[in-house]
């Protein structure tokens, strides 16, 4: 067994609750000045042309498994009085914790993949695959944001675009549904977590990883320690406990996923690709 295979099963069965060290992560932020805002509010601001007068913190959830654990990271800003951006994957969105985070006064928006999606059941093979079937992926895109902002009754003005196996395999990320200007405006996004503008206004941009290292690149102290002035932090709930059912049945889920493409894609070679 590969270290890095051993490192995952760690993780996901045997690493336990790191949600004491989350609190400590924020209080520290806290004690030294920063204010937290959510995507949309560092969005809003930048787009009207003013800039925080202090040091900020934009704390980011990618709920891409786990949702349970939604209420553990809320429980815990709700009591340091921060707010954050919770973003759901269609398959982890629940309504309940929705209403929940929302009246906790956190953002609440859309994990999409709708090019993933689309391009695994289509078997598409090629990035010219995905680009021709760029406007099916829009125009679900535009259907299930709709639906959610019904079903929330959030405005869901910024999105995050997930990334999955297959966008690697064919080198184009979900977000390229937002390139087109127009379509973006249709939908009434401001921004997408991704956009190089948006990215841009960070000093310092930190994303938690598998046990042991637990951060990419590094610790978010090193904001502290260089006094970065807007720091961005992801966070994923696999990576801070262990929910043995919501990750296994992630897991095979992929297995399934990769085997049926394989499959698939092998029974249309020497024919056409899929097309939406």
């Amino acid at each position: 067994m590969s270290g890095r295979i051993a490192d995952r099963i760690r993780s996901d069965y045997f690493q336990g609750s790191r949600f004491g060290e989350y609190r400590n992560m924020l209080e520290s932020f806290k004690d030294n000045g920063y204010t937290f805002l959510t995507v949309e509010d560092l969005a809003q601001s930048t787009l009207a042309g003013s800039s925080p007068q202090t040091p900020v913190c934009v704390l980011r959830h990618d709920i891409d498994t786990d949702p349970g654990a939604v209420q553990h990271f809320l429980g815990i800003e709700k009591a340091l009085r921060i707010v954050s951006s919770y973003y759901f994957r269609l398959c982890t969105w629940n309504d309940r914790l929705v209403a929940k985070a929302t009246a906790a006064g956190a953002e609440v928006s859309y994990h999409f993949e709708e090019l993933a999606q689309i391009a695994k059941r289509s078997v598409w093979r090629s990035r010219e695959d995905a680009v021709s079937g760029m406007t099916g992926c829009r125009q679900a895109f535009l259907q299930n944001l709709t639906e959610l902002r019904r079903r929330s009754g959030n405005p869901i003005k910024t999105v995050a675009s997930h990334g999955d196996w297959i966008n690697r395999k064919l080198g184009i990320a979900n977000q390229m549904i937002l390139e087109d200007e127009g379509f973006r405006n249709e939908c009434g996004i401001i921004c997408e977590a991704y956009d190089p503008w948006y990215q841009a206004l960070t000093d310092s941009n930190f994303s938690d990883d598998w046990w042991p290292q637990l951060w990419k690149w590094s610790s978010p102290q090193r904001a502290l320690a260089e006094r970065a002035r807007t720091v961005f932090i992801l966070v994923h709930p696999r990576r801070w406990r262990s929910a043995a059912l919501a990750n296994t049945g992630e897991s095979l889920g992929r297995i399934v996923e990769g085997l049926q493409y394989s499959m698939q894609s092998r029974l249309h070679s020497g024919g056409q690709s899929g097309r939406v």
